[in-house]
């Protein structure tokens, strides 16, 4: 009888654990990507030319906006210190940290998440979940806001012990008629280096048409 009841107990544990939020819905939510939802944290960064550059101004993120519907959760960024660099949307969901071309104020619904997570997002703040040593491959069309066509090679490392270093490399096109580079190649490269406890310490470029670098500053 005391093993019927042991065995019972422990399905109900199990049952308990199984349904929790923590490994459901909101999984996304948790560790290693939780730090990136703590709406009271500033994070302050040197402006550089390159990663091991000396400073040429300061900037400040901090969380602007968390919204989430159903598998996904947006974190909008805030910068301030430098009118040339302006934030950036990140999407949270089943397969990590994506950054994305802004989401509208009328897309607001899981089905406008879901699309923007698969079909728009950028080569650029990218962390794949779980976090492990990996290589990828991508086309993607980003007409609009981004107006590219990239073809890159993505590769998540681990340079020591606390840090996560998503890199690409390729080219990119722009829309024929758009731009006097349309159909030209132009080099593309991007390194984002991310602490799980700290967040990201070091996004390079910090946008996508200049070599200015933040590098965290602790």
């Amino acid at each position: 009888m005391k093993r019927v009841m042991i065995a019972s107990s422990l399905l109900l544990a199990l049952s308990s654990v199984l349904s929790s939020p923590a490994i459901g819905e909101t999984a996304h939510a948790s560790p290693p990507f939780g730090v990136l939802l703590d709406d009271k944290r500033v994070w302050t960064y040197d402006v550089v030319t390159e990663p091991a550059g000396k400073p040429t101004g300061q900037v400040t993120l901090s969380v602007r906006a968390i919204e989430t519907h159903g598998a996904y959760t947006l974190v909008d960024l805030d910068a301030k210190g430098n009118d040339q660099v302006t934030g950036f949307t990140l999407l949270i969901g089943p397969k990590g940290v994506r950054e994305i071309l802004s989401i509208g104020r009328e897309d607001r619904d899981e089905a406008s998440f879901r699309l923007a997570y698969d079909k728009k997002y950028l080569p650029h703040i990218y962390l794949p979940a779980p976090l492990k040593k990996q290589q990828l491959k991508a086309d993607l069309d980003r007409f609009g806001e981004d107006n590219r066509t990239y073809k890159v090679t993505g590769v998540l490392t681990k340079p020591n012990p606390h840090t996560w270093r998503m890199t690409w490399k390729g080219s990119y096109t722009v829309a024929e008629g758009e731009d006097a580079r349309a159909k030209t190649k132009t080099r593309y490269e991007a390194t984002v280096d991310f602490d799980p406890g700290v967040g990201f310490t070091l996004i390079c470029p910090a946008d996508g048409e200049t070599p200015r670098c933040l590098r965290f500053h602790p």
